[in-house]
C-alpha cells in the first residue's frame, strides 16, 4: 500500500505512486480512485498544499482536473523550497578601497543637498505681488466704459 514517506516531497511521492501503479495491474482501478488513494495517503502538509492549489478541496474537482493538478504540482514542486537552510547561504564580504567609499559618500551627500534645496524652493511660501487694476475710461465723456460703447459717440 502507498504511503508518503517522512521528508518526501510532493514530487517524489507522486512519482513513486505512479511507479507503483505501473508495477501492478490497474486495469480495474479508475483514475478517480487512483487520485483518491494518493490523496488519502499523503501527509497533511502536502494535502494542504494541494488543496490550496486547487482553490478548495481536491476532491471537489473533476477527475481529469485533479490528475492534471497533481501532475503540474509535481513538476513545480521542489523540496528545497521548504528547506530553510537553502535560504541562508553564506555571502562573502566585499571590501572596497576607502577612496571609493568616500567618493560615493560625498556624491550622495551632494545629491541629498541638491534635493533638499529643490524641495525647499518648491515648498517655500510664495511671495505675493501687488497688481494694480487697470480700468478703462471713455475718451469722449471720461465715463467708466470703453470709448466704443459710449452713448455720446456720434
Amino acid at each position: 500500500m502507498f504511503q508518503q514517506h517522512q521528508g518526501e516531497s510532493l514530487s517524489e511521492a507522486w512519482t513513486r505512486f505512479k511507479d507503483l501503479l505501473q508495477k501492478v495491474p490497474n486495469d480495474g482501478i479508475n483514475i478517480w480512485l487512483q487520485v483518491q488513494i494518493f490523496y488519502d495517503h499523503i501527509n497533511s502538509a502536502t494535502r494542504r498544499t494541494i488543496d490550496q492549489a486547487a482553490n478548495g478541496k481536491l476532491r471537489e474537482k473533476k477527475t481529469k482536473e485533479s490528475w492534471a493538478l497533481l501532475e503540474d504540482l509535481s513538476l513545480y514542486d521542489n523540496e528545497s523550497w521548504n528547506d530553510p537552510r537553502d535560504f541562508a547561504k553564506p555571502v562573502k564580504a566585499i571590501s572596497l578601497p576607502q577612496d571609493v567609499l568616500s567618493t560615493s559618500d560625498h556624491r550622495l551627500i551632494k545629491l541629498k543637498n541638491q534635493v533638499q534645496r529643490l524641495m525647499g524652493a518648491y515648498l517655500a511660501p510664495k511671495s505675493s505681488v501687488q497688481v494694480n487694476k487697470i480700468t478703462s475710461s471713455c475718451e469722449i465723456c471720461s465715463g467708466p466704459h470703453d470709448t466704443q460703447y459710449c452713448m455720446e459717440n456720434p
